[in-house]
């Protein structure tokens, strides 16, 4: 269910897995009933394939009527459609820092070029606006420096992907070394695939620069995680801004404005590594900063509907039909 059709927010009516498990009839037409929640909103099918084997779903006879059932209640869980964040509210766009496993040694905060804790390192200004009162995602060590300094930061609400969605994203990155690759940043879902599916191992991005990357096969909620690495005793920060997750089509760079020398990064495949390929040499099309896009193959589909906005009011009910099969 989409709450509105401006609203990026969805929560799901069915199937019914507060109990934390759903078990669907296979191989024969079976019927579903759904008490609709009172309000407006528009009504998405959404399959989310998380395993390799193949299957068939069909829907039919889909009807909303009066019912005598009383009105339910939205489900307090929750997930977007899409995430578009510029960090120019000053707040961390409900992102959270945390890993359970190894805790970060510091927090990325939201901060703007005059509020930067340090501004010879920089950025001295966001890379929306090109503004010192823009914000935008940053990470700095405290001292004393360590040989493992790290930061994750990730999207605390899942957002829905499928074979044909991206992350779009300018990154920042500066330090007080060359030559050395010090410093590591990764881009790695977690939901149900875990696999760093972006990384740069450098000293300096030189100014920000901006990453579109595929997403994988999977059609399913994730939630996407920001890393910083430093593995040298070194000064230096790393700043994000821009991150928007969506159909990769209406995150692709239309202007052709200027012709320029980028690097492309492929992405890394392993599930739960930190990998960097060597970067290479290429020609695309630049607007304002470099386009690094990283190539990811991928062979799953997302089905979902296109609905009419539906006001709901006392006492409606959605009844549909649906088949599953699996192919073999």
């Amino acid at each position: 269910m989409q709450l509105s059709n401006q609203s990026t927010i969805i929560q799901r009516l069915w199937p019914d897995d507060s109990s934390g498990q759903y078990s669907y009839i296979s191989d024969k037409w079976s019927w579903a009933i759904i008490n609709l929640p009172l309000g407006e909103y528009t009504l998405l099918f959404y399959i989310a394939m998380q395993h390799s084997t193949q299957r068939l779903f069909a829907l039919d006879n889909i009807s909303i009527t009066s019912c005598a059932y009383p009105p339910t209640e939205r489900s307090s869980y929750h997930t977007l459609l899409s995430l578009s964040c510029t960090f120019d509210d000053l707040t961390m766009c409900s992102m959270t820092n945390d890993d359970p496993f190894f805790p970060p040694t510091a927090n990325f905060t939201v901060v703007t070029g005059e509020t930067l804790p340090n501004k010879e390192l920089g950025p001295n200004r966001d890379h929306t606006r090109n503004s010192t009162t823009g914000g935008f995602l940053y990470w700095v060590q405290r001292l004393p420096f360590t040989a493992s300094d790290t930061g994750r930061v990730y999207t605390s609400i899942s957002i829905n992907q499928n074979r044909k969605s991206c992350v779009k994203f300018a990154y920042y990155v500066n330090s007080t070394v060359s030559r050395t690759n010090a410093t590591e940043i990764s881009l790695s879902p977690g939901g149900c695939y875990a696999t760093t599916v972006w990384s740069l191992a450098l000293d300096s991005s030189e100014g920000w620069q901006t990453a579109i990357v595929p997403l994988s096969h999977y059609a399913c909620a994730e939630k996407f995680y920001f890393e910083v690495r430093q593995t040298q005793l070194t000064a230096m920060s790393v700043a994000f801004d821009d991150i928007e997750v969506d159909q990769c089509i209406s995150l692709m760079p239309t202007s052709t404005s200027t012709i320029t020398s980028t690097t492309t990064v492929t992405a890394a495949s392993t599930s739960n590594s930190r990998r960097s390929s060597s970067p290479t040499t290429t020609t695309s099309i630049e607007t304002r900063s470099t386009i690094s896009i990283a190539t990811v193959s991928t062979s799953e589909t997302t089905t979902k509907s296109n609905a009419y906005g539906l006001l709901s009011s006392d006492s409606m009910c959605l009844v549909l039909i649906y088949f599953l099969s699996n192919l073999f």
